[in-house]
């Protein structure tokens, strides 16, 4: 069975070179790569595709000029593969040893099952960074220790197969970067999808100190998402018993934004 990855990036050389290092020490042999540059440098553009000639990796590179966030450059990816499973992978994402391997064994185990799940993320201590999550009705994200059936399936590094996009469609693109993931999740769980966490595929994720610029775009994607769930999904929510709840999250959001464009 043939698996496509798909990982977007914009300007991270430095970690997407890890991660492709770890990609290539991965135990699969066929493996359909494809780097979305997401409004990547020309500069950039030329070091990773040398990068992945000088090691062998066959690559294909989708190219956009600018960045129109996560949704959209997973979108074209996804859109541009035939593969049976997809495995969506950030750039700052270093796979262990197996972790493709893992998902792939769990997949075709369970491939006559509507499943679709992540990897185990942890982070550069070892700590848990992601194991999934679960949606409270006062419209924040609990996020999972320990958990093999979840409600919410991080995108960070899953595996989607191709016929859960065939009945449930594709990332919203009006999301933009953050919670795209969720709102998936939450389509796939009412077309009668669970999401699955794989405890024997693991990978770290590196992450990246943000500049003042990107927390405030963080910040407001997570505004502004939040908003597009609670109207979308507004049957997860009790509003009418958690409204006070609802509304003290979002402000919580807002007075992040806030903050992240007046701090010095």
């Amino acid at each position: 069975m043939k698996l496509a990855i798909i990982i977007p990036t914009v300007n991270q050389v430095g970690v997407l070179k890890k991660a492709l290092i770890s990609l290539l020490a991965q135990s699969l042999i066929e493996i359909e790569t494809i780097i979305v540059l997401d409004g990547t440098n020309q500069s950039n553009q030329q070091i990773i595709k040398k990068f992945c000639c000088q090691h062998q990796l066959k690559a294909r590179f989708l190219i956009n000029r600018q960045s129109h966030g996560f949704a959209r450059a997973v979108n074209q990816g996804i859109k541009s593969v035939q593969s049976e499973l997809i495995v969506l992978m950030n750039d700052d994402v270093v796979l262990q040893r197996n972790c493709l391997k893992a998902l792939l064994d769990f997949y075709r185990k369970h491939q006559n099952q509507q499943l679709y799940g992540q990897a185990l993320v942890l982070n550069k201590q070892g700590e848990i960074d992601t194991a999934g999550g679960e949606l409270l009705s006062q419209g924040r994200v609990k996020m999972l220790k320990c958990s093999k059936k979840i409600q919410l399936v991080s995108a960070t590094l899953a595996f989607y197969p191709r016929r859960l996009f065939d009945q449930v469609g594709f990332f919203d693109e009006r999301f933009g970067s953050y919670l795209e993931d969720v709102d998936l999740s939450l389509r796939a769980n009412k077309k009668g999808w669970q999401g699955y966490l794989v405890p024997q595929a693991r990978a770290i994720h590196l992450g990246q100190a943000t500049s003042q610029t990107r927390r405030a775009y963080k910040q407001w994607h997570d505004f502004k998402n939040w908003l597009i769930i609670a109207v979308k999904h507004r049957e997860v929510f009790d509003w009418k018993n958690n409204w006070r709840l609802i509304l003290v999250e979002r402000l919580r959001n807002l007075s992040g934004l806030f903050k992240a464009i007046l701090k010095p």
